[in-house]
């Protein structure tokens, strides 16, 4: 049916075209997207003439999609530097074993020894009438010894009796000497009376020419600053003494704060070979707190017990060398060590 231009398009017209638009919205690959919305129609509709549709210009057909891109390759794998494997070890080659022990060999089996037993003959009957006690015999074996019966042990003998021996008494008349009177013990000796100790020598006084006086110690002076000492020397040490008691009393008055005065209670020569103990009392009966000696000429062994004897006794001792009477030092550290001595 020709339809005039202008004229609206019928109602199965417009049912064509949906039927062709999802027939091509199949085959388009972009049919996933949502239709477009139609445009109105501006121009004139489709005509159908026969068989053949013709479409408006506006209602062409979309142009083809073109091809996706194809993807893109897939990165290389990293690359992984893997060590080489080390290298095997060496096989370790173990010694042969040694070889299994041979057998022993075989003992001979022993010899088989056999002897050759005689069966005994049988017994005859025993003899009722014989009236000779019933016994046992054995036939003799070969090989074979009896032993000889034991003999008999011998009766022991008996004692022979002693022979009687008549005793007659015999008087004889020796003489008899007369006891002898013991001897009397020798009476005991008295004791020996203990021999009496040596005497004590005299002391040697010192030649008041020689020895200075001692500084004179100024009334009220306290106690504290003075000390009672003896002087005792070698007969060949006078001079020495001498000078030394001069440089010691003027060192004394100076050596601390107070002046120190020294007392000279006793001043004497020393003898050789006399006792020590003998000193010890000239110092303590003369009231001296301590001494003060110049033994130089004198054995060493006598003046090493000199100073043990003071020293057992607990009393003040110094021994001063010649060379050293005029030093200061030695004058110093003896009035520090009698500092120390009770007034």
């Amino acid at each position: 049916m020709n339809q005039e231009p202008g004229a609206e398009p019928d109602k199965d017209v417009e049912a064509i075209l949906s039927d062709l638009d999802s027939i091509l919205s199949g085959l388009n690959p972009l049919s996933s997207l949502p239709p477009e919305a139609p445009a109105p129609a501006s121009g004139p509709p489709a005509l159908v003439s026969g068989s053949a549709l013709v479409l408006p210009p506006s209602q062409a057909a979309p142009p083809p999609a073109q091809k996706a891109a194809p993807p893109p390759p897939p990165p290389p794998p990293p690359k992984i530097d893997v060590a080489p494997p080390a290298a095997a070890p060496a096989p370790v080659v173990l010694p042969p074993p040694p070889p299994p022990p041979q057998p022993k060999a075989a003992l001979p089996p022993a010899p088989v020894v056999t002897f050759d037993v005689a069966a005994p003959a049988p017994l005859p009957p025993p003899e009722a009438a014989s009236g000779q006690p019933l016994g046992i015999e054995l036939s003799p074996r070969g090989g074979f010894v009896a032993p000889a019966a034991p003999k008999p042990a011998p009766a022991p003998e008996r004692p022979k009796p002693a022979p009687f021996v008549e005793r007659v008494p015999v008087e004889l008349d020796l003489p008899v000497a007369p006891a002898q009177t013991p001897k009397p013990l020798p009476a005991a000796e008295p004791p020996k009376p203990a021999p009496a100790p040596p005497p004590k020598p005299a002391p040697v006084a010192a030649t008041p020419a020689v020895v200075p006086a001692s500084t004179a110690i100024p009334e009220g002076t306290p106690k504290d600053q003075i000390r009672r000492v003896a002087f005792l020397y070698a007969e060949s040490q006078q001079a020495s003494m001498a000078e030394f008691m001069k440089f010691l009393d003027s060192v004394a008055l100076k050596v601390s704060k107070r002046p120190m005065f020294l007392h000279r209670v006793h001043v004497g020569a020393v003898r050789e070979g006399e006792h020590p103990k003998t000193l010890l009392d000239r110092v303590r009966d003369a009231g001296g707190a301590g001494a003060v000696t110049i033994l130089a000429s004198l054995p060493d062994s006598w003046i090493r017990e000199v100073e043990e004897t003071f020293a057992e006794e607990d009393v003040f001792l110094r021994n001063v060398a010649p060379e050293e009477i005029a030093k200061r030092s030695t004058a110093v550290d003896l009035l520090v060590d009698l500092m120390l001595l009770p007034p």
